[in-house]
């Protein structure tokens, strides 16, 4: 490592191994960019020395020595290159505390508010654990159970089933009911800007993989692996200028595959919830005395109204009476 010539040099740019392989394949498109400040010592007392407040600006700006950008975390003669996604390393444990905001009328530090909707927190903790350092995310583990029931078509459903995931009716007239298990959550950043888009989703493929040798570990230890998902592209009614009007189903990158969140699960945000599923779940919460502030407006519906008593594929209409005179 070097330190920067202050006299000469004011910015140091380089990429790391998985930005030269965007680069390289014209997919290197930077976007957002962030400061950190790990290196500034805002309390000299820490450091055993003193200072006045009138000089702190001075310490900082000039008599504080700044490293040149670290790039490469790791030998190459003792890991595997990773070029194709971003490995764990670079992504998640080198440039860890970012500088972020808060709300200036606010005396209190941002904060993390969750609510569970719908689901139950198994488990929380403060810090998340791994080999490289111990950071502190907040960590919240749900789990999502799904319900299979035998049904007959034209009786009544043991449970509320899912027409997409249960089976077709057989020629004895039974089918197999699956319910889907659902995570709904309130997510809220407080003491901070509300903005337009306050958040960013990354979902990973919790993977194992033997690599050929990794410091002391041996071959044979598996090592946990994040795979980064990619959402799939939301269609736009402006392509190329165009309007269009439809999408078209022989759109690049319109098929769903195992790199996609959407092949295992869906995430809906916001206005893409469905408000009759919020409120049920406020429904239910209300009955527990778990009251939420929540800017939606539900009718007085019970539980009943909400489950379906008929065959997902028996379709019954109302029958018009006739007069008989």
């Amino acid at each position: 490592m070097k330190f920067f010539d202050k006299k000469e040099e004011v910015l140091d740019v380089e990429l790391t191994q998985y930005g030269k392989y965007l680069l390289s394949t014209g997919k290197f498109k930077p976007s957002y960019y962030a400061f950190f400040d790990n290196n500034i010592l805002y309390d000299p007392e820490y450091g055993g020395t003193k200072y006045g407040q009138n000089a702190i600006d001075s310490a900082i700006r000039n008599d504080t020595p700044m490293l040149r950008s670290q790039y490469n975390f790791g030998g190459l003669d003792s890991r595997r290159a990773r070029t194709i996604f971003q490995n764990n390393t670079e992504r998640h444990f080198t440039f860890t505390n970012p500088m972020g905001t808060s709300d200036l009328i606010s005396k209190y530090s941002p904060k993390w508010r969750l609510d569970a909707l719908q689901g139950e927190f198994k488990s929380v903790a403060t810090y998340m654990s791994a080999s490289q350092q111990t950071l502190r995310i907040p960590q919240i583990d749900i789990d999502v159970e799904y319900e299979i029931a035998l049904g007959v078509a034209g009786t009544p459903n043991v449970i509320e089933i899912d027409p997409e995931l249960s089976s077709k009716i057989f020629s004895d007239s039974s089918y197999l009911g699956v319910k889907p298990d659902q995570v709904l959550l309130k997510v809220l950043e407080e003491n901070t800007e509300f903005k337009k888009d306050n958040f960013d989703i990354e979902v990973y493929l919790v993977e194992e993989e033997i690599h050929p040798r990794i410091g002391n570990v041996s071959e044979t230890t598996p090592i946990t692996v994040l795979r980064p998902l990619q959402f799939k592209k939301k269609f736009s009614e402006v392509q190329n200028d165009i309007l269009v009007d439809e999408p078209s189903d022989l759109t690049e990158g319109s098929e769903i595959t195992s790199r996609n969140v959407e092949y295992y699960f869906d995430i809906f945000v916001d206005h893409e919830i469905d408000e009759a599923l919020l409120c049920k779940s406020i429904t239910s919460l209300k009955k527990q005395d778990i009251y939420l502030d929540l800017d939606i407006t539900c009718p007085d519906v019970s539980d009943d109204n909400l489950v379906s008593d008929t065959p997902y594929d028996v379709v019954i209409e109302e029958q018009e009476v006739c007069d008989t005179d």
